[in-house]
């Protein structure tokens, strides 16, 4: 964890008003917090969806936990959404050259996405998707960042997953949906979705899908445990709710390969022999 030592800038975008901190590290971060205060459990999802996709090797800005003191709130105060205790951020350096926010890029995002170097992160995001519930991608035209890595070429890094997990807020219906929900089942429309299902090719013989479903059907209790186990105590998240969490994902690492075989057969992608995936290869269970 580091400390925040001063408020550099507020940034532009974003519901939960992120804020950009020197810090004790002498690196910046974007910082976000649990705002409006409906929101209270968004930081939550943050951490919870960053740990699983870093053990899923998921390309993802670097995380800290932030610490907020109450003696730099009040030096800021009226600063709107700033409040005191550990907060989320998010490495500047890794988030600065994100040439969609910052208006550079203008193209559609049909053409935009094709030059992506790091062309495994669609696969990967539709099944990340899948496995944590996120419906925010879902007619948001963000929560994505591309940084330039040459001329016409970007990589792409996975932000904003706060809203997963059936939501930011803390409610008897969501625990209980975390604790019951079977069904993997995702609406992926919207345009950050309409182009992503044109950069999968699945006429080759290969399946794109094959690497990111043996990494998500191989969590296992103990990956869960070691997530659960880090998030801050400050957060007073009961072990009923983490081990809902936990549950939600168990249950559902060995289902979100049929959510993608269905949209295959169903024609959800445009470059598609009309053959189902294949699936040789799989590690840890069978079809």
């Amino acid at each position: 964890m580091v400390e925040a030592e001063m408020l550099v800038d507020i940034a532009s975008r974003g519901v939960t008003k992120p804020k950009f901190f020197h810090c004790s590290d002498n690196n910046i971060y974007l910082v976000k917090f649990d705002y409006p205060i409906e929101n209270n459990r968004i930081l939550l999802h943050e951490f919870f969806a960053y740990q699983l996709a870093d053990l899923l090797q998921l390309p993802m800005p670097t995380m800290s936990l932030v610490h907020i003191s109450q003696e730099l709130c009040n030096m800021y105060s009226g600063i709107e959404g700033l409040t005191p205790g550990v907060k989320i951020g998010f490495l500047k350096e890794d988030i600065e050259d994100n040439s969609t926010s910052s208006g550079t890029l203008k193209e559609p995002y049909v053409k935009l996405f094709s030059k992506i170097s790091n062309s495994s992160v669609f696969p990967d995001l539709l099944a990340f998707d899948s496995l944590i519930h996120n419906f925010d991608r879902t007619g948001n035209d963000g929560n994505f960042i591309l940084t330039s890595i040459g001329f016409n070429r970007y990589e792409m890094k996975l932000i904003d997953h706060g809203h997963a997990f059936f939501g930011p807020s803390a409610s008897p219906q969501r625990l209980h949906l975390l604790r019951t929900y079977a069904e993997v089942d995702m609406n992926l429309v919207g345009v950050v979705y309409d182009a992503i299902k044109y950069q999968i090719d699945l006429t080759d013989g290969e399946n794109p899908f094959l690497s990111i479903i043996n990494r998500i059907e191989s969590l296992n209790p103990q990956h869960l445990n070691m997530i659960c186990s880090s998030i801050p105590s400050s957060w007073s998240i009961d072990t009923i709710e983490k081990e809902a969490l936990t549950h939600f994902i168990l249950s559902r690492r060995f289902k979100v390969k049929y959510l993608i075989n269905h949209l295959v057969n169903a024609g959800y992608f445009p470059i598609w022999t009309k053959e189902a995936l294949p699936w040789s290869g799989l590690l840890a269970s069978s079809l």
